[in-house]
């Protein structure tokens, strides 16, 4: 039975990138998809030649082409690291983290009634801090990201997924709890706070700086060993 060549398989590599495959994760299984199916081909009929094998493979993903192959991969590669988030925040809340949680609420919260004039202000320094610091690092991982995609040559899907789930959603989710808290608190930083509204300040912001801390220290490592797992894994085929 005829098997698909070395050289053929550059004409694969080839095919996909007329066909505007960018990801290099995502050419590799294509190509190994296409190959097998030519293949697959040459067993039910043996004369068909390289091309006509690869047309008739191709004509299997549709009208839209390879299009419907990554926005699957995209959302496979969304829901794996959806579920691996929610493992690590399910991990991150044992007993001594608790403990911490308890810990920075009383902090923020000694902190508003010892400074009562100074507590909106203080509250908003940490808020818009840790906001400046998450976008600028965001940043920062954008350029590293494109850094080695540019001296690798190659461009990951799963490395485009990743940099958006860990670096965009973050700024989202402090846009929304910022608006919550502040339409259910009404803050403005020139004015003292009541103790009610200090008690829920004082939740609301402890429930960012969790965030920040789960952020930085649970989900972005495991997201990282992740991505350097898969790519090591797609360099070496």
């Amino acid at each position: 039975m005829k098997k698909v060549t070395e050289e053929q398989i550059k004409e694969l590599h080839s095919f996909t990138k007329r066909r505007f495959v960018e990801y290099y994760d995502v050419e590799l299984e294509l190509v190994d998809h296409l190959a097998n199916g030519i293949e697959e081909q040459w067993r039910a009929h043996p004369e068909l030649s390289f091309d006509e094998a690869l047309q008739k493979e191709y004509k299997k993903f549709g009208i839209f082409g390879f299009v419907g192959m990554i926005e699957k991969k995209q959302a496979e590669l969304h829901n794996y690291y959806y579920k691996i988030t929610f493992q690590a925040l399910k991990d991150f809340f044992s007993i001594p983290k608790i403990v911490v949680t308890v810990a920075i609420f009383l902090l923020l919260f000694a902190f508003g009634t010892t400074f009562k004039e100074y507590a909106s202000i203080g509250y908003g320094i940490v808020f818009y801090g840790l906001f400046v610091y998450t976008l600028v690092d965001g940043f920062r991982k954008m350029i590293v990201i494109k850094r080695r995609q540019k001296n690798a040559g190659k461009k990951w899907l799963i490395d485009s997924v990743a940099n958006q789930f860990y670096a965009i959603p973050f700024g989202v989710i402090f846009i929304n709890v910022f608006n919550i808290s502040n339409s259910i608190l009404g803050l403005r930083l020139d004015e003292s706070l009541s103790p009610l509204r200090m008690v829920l300040a004082s939740g609301f912001l402890t429930l960012f700086v969790l965030l920040f801390i789960i952020t930085r220290t649970v989900i972005r490592p495991v997201l990282n060993s992740e991505l350097e797992k898969a790519i090591r894994n797609h360099q070496l085929i």
